[in-house]
């Protein structure tokens, strides 16, 4: 069915535009603002509407400037609009935002991790062009979960959290310890992962310890890192009394170490940005979330700044991440902003005039009713 500006079509209202008429008479809602909308929708001209096959709910985003999507990561996402609405002009949380140097096994792990995702969203991008889509800086990404994995590693009764059924970190940390073992690969090598000027000593001088760790247990951590299947829960990986535990937990104490001064020695943030990005004299994990935390949602907030700017079409980040830019006012004014959990998703105030998944459900259930 179509509507037009709150008006359902007939097949004779429609009968001039070519394609239109099995569409008003099949039982799906589509709802424009005009004959010029549905028009370019029939000649898949457009990247703000449509229909989600699965129940039937009727989208709408913004034809033009930057739409923010905040998503819980096992629901409606970004990466399935981009194929569902033919989005070409976007950058995603789930990719890093950095040109990895050409030469670096950051680069190589990275590339491994993501192969097949452009493919599979129906896009041909070059390697080259990759980092253009990216919303998360690399290095947060890195130690975020790595402060979480060497606090399960400490107490083998935590290793079900990492398997299949467990916690979702036994995803995100078998991720995170690909690129840092990248990362420390290239340390090894004497090379930077991310060509970054200006890169303060104390980040040198941490990234030491990081060699020394990596060259200690090379053959258990490359063996157990490497030969892991992407998308696989490390866990599954690991036995309740595996031998390689220890180097592992060293492994993530160093790397995690010579992230956090890598936070607070990050030329490539402004000053007001880096004041949140204080050392924590605390070594624990609630310290060390929280300056990852702080450094991921900094990095995420550039290049949100930088997307508007360059007036890309949309932005995908967990909801948490655009709750948090929002109340430190980190979003330009003119960004629509949209909250694509569902209904029972956790309350986040600074998200209450986002326009809402389910007030576009609701809206459906009514053209539907009133058909």
């Amino acid at each position: 069915m179509i509507w037009i500006n709150g008006v359902r079509m007939t097949v004779h209202d429609v009968v001039t535009i070519p394609g239109a008429g099995s569409w008003a008479e099949d039982e799906v809602v589509r709802d424009y603002l005009s004959e010029d909308e549905l028009t370019h929708h029939l000649q898949q001209a457009t990247d703000h509407i449509g229909t989600i096959p699965e129940d039937g709910t009727w989208v709408r985003f913004q034809p033009t400037g930057l739409n923010l999507i905040a998503e819980q990561h096992n629901h409606l996402r970004l990466q399935y609009l981009v194929r569902l609405l033919g989005i070409t002009s976007f950058i995603d949380e789930s990719l890093i935002s950095e040109n990895l140097a050409d030469n670096s096994e950051l680069r190589v792990a990275y590339s491994r991790e993501i192969a097949g995702h452009f493919e599979g969203l129906g896009l041909r991008v070059p390697p080259s062009e990759v980092h253009k889509f990216g919303a998360e800086s690399v290095f947060p990404k890195i130690g975020a979960p790595l402060v979480a994995l060497g606090e399960l590693l400490e107490n083998t009764a935590s290793l079900p959290e990492l398997r299949t059924g467990g916690n979702y970190i036994g995803i995100t940390a078998r991720y995170a310890l690909a690129l840092a073992w990248g990362y420390a690969k290239d340390i090894v090598a004497g090379r930077q992962s991310v060509v970054i000027t200006g890169l303060r000593k104390p980040v040198t001088n941490a990234e030491a310890e990081v060699k020394r760790v990596a060259l200690a247990h090379w053959g258990v951590l490359e063996n157990l890192i490497t030969g892991i299947p992407v998308d696989a829960c490390l866990g599954d990986h690991l036995a309740d009394d595996d031998a390689r535990i220890p180097a592992l937990r060293e492994f993530c104490a160093a790397v995690v170490n010579a992230l956090s001064v890598r936070a607070v020695n990050d030329v490539r943030l402004g000053f007001t940005a880096r004041l949140d990005l204080k050392q924590p004299s605390a070594r624990d994990k609630t310290a060390l979330s929280r300056l990852f935390l702080a450094w991921r949602d900094a990095h995420l907030a550039n290049n949100l700044l930088a997307a508007f700017r360059n007036r890309v079409r949309y932005a995908g980040m967990g909801a948490h991440h655009v709750a948090t830019l929002i109340s430190k006012n980190l979003v330009p004014a003119d960004v629509a902003v949209y909250d694509l959990r569902p209904a029972d998703a956790e309350e986040l105030a600074s998200l209450h005039a986002a326009t809402t998944l389910q007030s576009m459900i609701e809206h459906t259930a009514t053209l539907r009713r009133e058909a």
